[in-house]
């Protein structure tokens, strides 16, 4: 089902605005809830509905707002409705013909816990049911309700803000193309086929009756993030040579140039400087120290060669392309694509985020890994605020960076696996203390380069 079969909605919206923000509220409570979650195309809906707000008709605060209230109300009832029924709930439509749903339910609560809440969110097919799942098994409710909440609020952005902000680039004159909405759409899908293919290629790797070794999953994870990153980073630069995608980097640039405020200016510059070279440097060295600590000699070599062909590619593409910045201090050159800040702290982040996670419990890695990746995120989203890259500079960052990060695991699977630090809590503070010591340093001079 496309934006087509659900036309006569969107035109309904479009002449009842005041029905908007509700309208986005029922259909996330909807996509959430068990049963209609799975009948109704609730993702193709919020897309259609986001864009109509972003056209001017309600705020993105109003729209995320609304968006996050209806996903908590929608799996507030599902939970609700698994603790009240329990078992019987086996004996309703349309679980009576697809038993396999709840029994794929109930396995992937068993293997995550507390945590499927989060993650059942971003995964297509169980995502309406793992609530519905949780309450069957009495999972305790402070803890649902706790862990809902908070992925609700992440929730929101990822499933609101693409709809939101191609509605805005609407309003820029020229309009966006047609064919600009299919392309966006073909990635959206492209997108979720990889979110699938993840989630499914993890089970096989992981599975306790298919034992492998540690570096025979990392080889396998890494050619497969290998393929993710590439094929993205391969349509992000076809799209950035088109020059389709310049109304939305436009519109997205004048967004948020138009909510600067004086202490959001400051923060982001000082969360920019993590990606200048200065900073890089002192954290390669402290990567090489600790890998030549274990003597992994090969390993310190490898990562020397990684972070040279990045930093190669990353400028023959810069000046190959010899595209221009939204705003262009004299200080920095003007090339743009791709951001050279996001695609360098992509790779030693998610390096570090790793490397640190294999000296800690399985279980707490997976906060290491938003650590790393949040780093990523917020390098990337200072660079847009500050308008020294678009948009899709720093989309070819992150793919970039994650492919050289992906050849890294793929070299270990080969020949070594990398041995966790023997000190992670001093290579912490000592990535910590070194880092904030050179932003400060750094920090005024970028001050009166950025905001003048």
């Amino acid at each position: 089902m496309d934006l087509n079969d659900i036309q006569p909605m969107l035109e309904w919206l479009r002449s009842h605005h005041e029905w908007l923000a509700v309208s986005i509220m029922l259909i996330a409570l909807v996509e959430s809830l068990a049963i209609a979650g799975i009948v109704l195309p609730g993702v193709v809906m919020l897309f259609g509905a986001a864009t109509i707000a972003g056209s001017g008709v309600l705020d993105v605060w109003t729209t995320l707002i609304a968006a996050f209230i209806g996903a908590v109300l929608g799996d507030g009832i599902s939970f609700i409705l698994g603790r009240v029924f329990h078992q019987h709930i086996a004996n309703w439509w349309p679980f009576t013909k697809h038993p396999q749903w709840l029994e794929e339910g109930e396995q992937f609560f068993h293997r995550h816990g507390g945590k499927s809440i989060a993650f059942g969110r971003f995964i297509g097919p169980v995502r309406p049911i793992i609530p519905l799942v949780a309450g069957m098994l009495d999972m305790p409710a402070t803890r649902f309700y706790v862990v809902n909440i908070i992925s609700a609020i992440a929730w929101a952005p990822v499933y609101i803000l693409p709809g939101y902000l191609v509605g805005a680039s609407m309003q820029v004159s020229p309009p966006v193309s047609e064919d600009v909405l299919v392309i966006l759409a073909m990635l959206f899908g492209t997108s979720l086929f990889f979110a699938f293919m993840s989630g499914y290629i993890h089970d096989k790797i992981q599975s306790p009756d298919k034992p492998s070794m540690p570096s025979g999953r990392l080889f396998i994870s890494g050619r497969y993030l290998m393929l993710t990153s590439g094929i993205s980073l391969i349509l992000i630069t076809c799209l950035v040579v088109v020059g389709e995608l310049k109304f939305v980097n436009a519109a997205i640039t004048q967004w948020l140039v138009f909510n600067h405020t004086g202490l959001m200016n400051q923060i982001m510059v000082a969360i920019t400087l993590i990606g200048n070279h200065e900073v890089h440097l002192v954290w390669f060295g402290l990567a090489a120290i600790w890998l030549g600590i274990n003597r992994q000699w090969k390993l310190v070599l490898t990562l020397c060669i990684l972070i040279t062909g990045v930093e190669s590619v990353l400028w023959l593409m810069k000046w190959g392309l010899d595209l221009h910045r939204p705003d262009n201090p004299a200080e920095l050159v003007r090339f743009s694509f791709p951001s050279g800040h996001t695609t360098l702290t992509t790779f030693l982040s998610l390096w570090f985020a790793r490397y640190i996670a294999l000296a800690i419990p399985e279980v707490k890695r997976p906060w290491i890994w938003s650590v790393g990746i949040v780093i990523a995120m917020l390098v990337g989203f200072s660079r847009l605020y500050l308008s020294v890259h678009w948009t899709t500079d720093v989309l070819g960052g992150v793919a970039l960076g994650t492919l050289g990060f992906s050849i890294w695991l793929i070299t270990c699977g080969r020949f070594s696996d990398t041995q966790p630090p023997q000190h992670p809590v001093i290579l912490l503070a000592t990535l910590l203390i070194s880092s904030t010591v050179i932003i400060a340093l750094m920090f005024p001079a970028a001050r009166a380069t950025y905001l003048g």
